[in-house]
């Protein structure tokens, strides 16, 4: 599979394998910002133009202190009903003002540029990616040693925080992050934060991984049709028959087949990555571009896309993120252009692909998020 990674854009020098193999679900990693070319998926002008979104709500804005979350009666916007989810923005920033620390919850949801970025990261690491956004003034503790029941990517957006991690069978270990700092916690890992003489702006990172009882879930979903699974247990033996036990491990160890688990472990991924939601920033412009396509227009794929040309018979798969798509095989040599890194123009491809099916393929394409239009 052909990778532009934006997980590595988050590692910077340390590669992918390295962190699987020695960071991923085992140990914490940090990383300063020179060390990864102080890569951040949002900036300071992005959260500012959110900010001056008049219709944000409860409880995607949410204020704490001291852990604990204030009234949303305190900040409601009254103006918009007495029973509006609307937050009042000036009195949120008001209170944080006063001390009270800011979360935004799900800020892939309603930004555009990060949903794409959570989009691409999802597929990369196959499993669902979410995003909160902490935001915290000067001399302020956020929530008190706690373990999250997911793994944690933090980025330092702005100001800086000081994180206080508990290692199994060590002392604990104190980490400041600055602008472009990266921390990676695995899940249940012991933690807390507070900041000193400076604010705080963070992104949060949330990754929830396939598990063996998401394996044993989709097995589950796999038989619970199947008659042979319906046949009814004898109501009259509080255990289970010697027949009973061994027509119940037989059926199991048919689907404990390995190509079978292969499939489960895949559907579970799936599941977790078609959970995360993928919003365009452009999408009435791609619509009308796209419909408006001609050979002059310049073409790239996605950056972020991973893909392969699989050959299937007489047939050929382009494959990328969870997607599939088949064409007849003599197509190879044009699909091979469109996946070039490249800038292109359908005009300046040698193919014997006639106007008419070159541009039907690139509007698929771009339609399904494989191509884009440059500007």
């Amino acid at each position: 599979m052909r990778q532009n990674s934006t997980f590595q854009n988050l590692l910077g020098k340390i590669s992918r394998e390295e962190f699987f193999e020695q960071y991923w679900g085992k140990e914490f990693l940090f990383l300063k910002g020179i060390d990864r070319n102080n890569y951040l998926p949002i900036s300071e002008n992005e959260l500012n133009s959110f900010f001056s979104n008049s219709r944000l709500s409860y409880p995607y804005i949410t204020l704490f202190s001291k852990g604990k979350p204030l009234n949303f009666e305190e900040y409601r916007n009254r103006k918009m009903g007495i029973n509006s989810t609307i937050v009042d923005i000036d009195k949120v920033f008001t209170l944080l003002q006063k001390g009270y620390s800011l979360t935004v919850n799900s800020l892939e949801q309603m930004e555009p540029n990060l949903a794409e970025f959570c989009h691409n990261l999802s597929h990369e690491l196959k499993t669902k990616i979410w995003t909160n956004v902490y935001i915290t003034p000067c001399e302020r503790s956020g929530f008190p040693q706690h373990t999250d029941h997911h793994d944690v990517f933090a980025l330092q957006l702005s100001g800086k925080k000081t994180w206080t991690i508990y290692p199994e069978k060590k002392d604990p270990l104190q980490i400041t992050l600055e602008k472009g700092d990266f921390l990676y916690l695995p899940k249940n890992y012991p933690h807390e934060a507070k900041t000193g003489d400076s604010h705080s702006v963070h992104l949060t990172l949330g990754a929830e991984f396939a598990t063996y009882s998401d394996l044993l879930y989709q097995l589950w979903k796999s038989v619970r049709s199947q008659s042979k699974f319906a046949k009814r247990l004898d109501p009259n033996n509080a255990r289970l028959t010697p027949t009973e036990i061994e027509n119940f491990q037989k059926m199991v160890m048919e689907l404990m087949q390995e190509n079978k688990l292969h499939d489960f472990k895949k559907s579970s991924q799936s599941v977790n990555v078609a959970q995360g939601p993928f919003t365009s920033n452009k999408r009435f412009h791609d619509w009308l571009s796209t419909e408006q396509l001609s050979n002059n227009q310049t073409l790239c794929k996605r950056k972020t896309v991973n893909w392969e040309l699989k050959k299937k018979g007489k047939m050929i798969e382009l494959q990328f993120e969870d997607k599939k798509i088949p064409f007849p095989i003599f197509l190879e040599e044009f699909l091979t252009s469109l996946c070039q890194e490249k800038p292109f123009k359908l005009k300046e491809i040698n193919s014997k692909v006639g106007d008419y099916e070159a541009f039907k393929i690139a509007k698929l394409l771009l339609a399904e998020k494989f191509l884009e239009i440059k500007k």
